[in-house]
């Protein structure tokens, strides 16, 4: 029986030294990607990978540097690992696109982003699925079109657009941004579900409204309809 010692803190007994350098083989296999994952800052620019940098602190993570950020498939991003401690994302002047994938699945916690000015492309599927986000603050004063996928699996219509004064109009009509909430340039988000219910959602205040109408008939000279309405207000968390 042997004693295998990892770094002098786990101590593993082995039936022989063959085994138990195989284990100790696959031990630090496992720590060397556990370290990979998590290194930092991570680097993201194309074609100089150096130029461009991602950091991830306190929950948010920000692209710092000067230039295009690289390209990715579904899933390849180097901090795909980390979403799910992600918040926000802030990316920084100098940074000129958003490469494909780049925030693909920020879906538990993510749900604020801000894109600088210099930015002017923004890569297919690069904000997909990421559900739960709310608020996208973009400092460029004329809109560039985007394609629908960006954004896909997102609801933009309950996502809050904000941009420079004076830009508005411009970004309530350009091409993938036209559906998002621009305070006092777009109604907003209602429905219905069926016949009885309606809904509308404040995105301002974070405020649902259900209003049930219950509808019934009085026959009198004639066939009316009438209803009244019960409101249910759900604040968000």
């Amino acid at each position: 029986m042997k004693t295998f010692d990892l770094f002098s803190r786990a101590h593993i007994r082995c039936a022989s030294s063959t085994s138990c350098n195989k284990i100790g083989v696959g031990l630090l296999f496992v720590f060397l990607c556990v370290a990979h994952l998590h290194a930092q800052p991570w680097e993201c620019g194309y074609p100089n990978s150096e130029d461009v940098t991602a950091s991830l602190s306190g929950g948010t993570l920000t692209i710092t540097g000067t230039g295009a950020m690289a390209n990715y498939a579904e899933g390849t991003a180097p901090w795909y690992g980390s979403r799910n401690s992600i918040a926000a994302v802030v990316i920084n002047e100098n940074v000129t696109t958003i490469g494909d994938y780049a925030f693909f699945g920020f879906s538990l916690y993510f749900n604020t982003t801000t894109i600088p000015s210099t930015i002017s492309s923004i890569g297919n599927y690069a904000f997909s699925d990421c559900k739960r986000l709310i608020s996208v603050t973009i400092n460029r004063a004329i809109p560039f079109s985007i394609n629908t996928n960006v954004f896909e699996g997102c609801v933009p219509r309950t996502v809050q657009l904000n941009v420079p004064a004076g830009s508005e109009t411009a970004y309530s009509t350009a091409t993938g941004w036209q559906d998002f909430y621009i305070e006092g340039y777009s109604s907003l988000p209602s429905g219905s579900c069926g016949d009885d219910l309606v809904w509308a959602y404040d995105i301002l205040t974070g405020t649902l409204t259900i209003t049930v109408r219950e509808t019934w008939m009085i026959i009198r000279s004639g066939l009316h309809l009438h209803t009244k309405s019960k409101h249910l207000i759900c604040p968000s968390d």
